[in-house]
């Protein structure tokens, strides 16, 4: 894989674009729909980190709104990112309105943190919190993963569930 554009459309699916290192969230007939227009034209990009590999080729998800701004915000990662070592991966939830970083996690060596959603108001805080996969994690057995539940206000850990089923992941 390579750091190549991708752009969420109207299927839901990511299709690959042109410049590299960049996520770009755009609007189209039944697409995602950030500001309740559907005119096809460009919101804002959100740019990979250096380190980063696969920005939001599998990891992009509305997560609700997090910074309250009454936008709801988006949730992407890159499995991939290699920040904290091979394959640490890297999440972050960016702003629905104008793509600025609002949280961000890395991950351990080999994780590969980032599948991850919305996972409600688990600490009832009145703001989303996120469920974070880190799915080849050997925290537990090797390559048996871990899911961990961190809070969408400032992105504290809330808890952590890890498998100890080698090859779970």
């Amino acid at each position: 894989t390579n750091n190549a554009n991708v752009t969420v459309n109207a299927g839901g699916t990511l299709s690959p674009g042109t410049s590299p290192g960049v996520l770009t969230m755009s609007l189209g007939a039944g697409s995602l729909n950030l500001s309740g227009i559907s005119t096809g034209a460009l919101l804002f990009e959100i740019p990979a980190v250096a380190s980063s590999v696969d920005l939001g080729y599998f990891f992009v998800a509305g997560v609700g709104d997090v910074n309250r701004d009454k936008t709801p915000d988006i949730y992407a990662a890159d499995f991939n990112d290699g920040a904290n070592g091979p394959v640490s991966g890297r999440a972050g939830v960016y702003s629905g309105r104008d793509g600025t970083e609002l949280l961000s996690w890395l991950g351990d060596p080999g994780a590969g943190l980032g599948p991850g959603r919305e996972a409600g108001d688990v600490n009832r805080d009145g703001r989303p919190d996120l469920a974070i996969g880190s799915y080849t994690s050997a925290d537990g057995a090797p390559n048996a993963g871990k899911i961990e539940l961190f809070s969408g206000r400032d992105g504290s850990k809330l808890r952590s569930i890890t498998s100890l089923t080698e090859n779970e992941q």
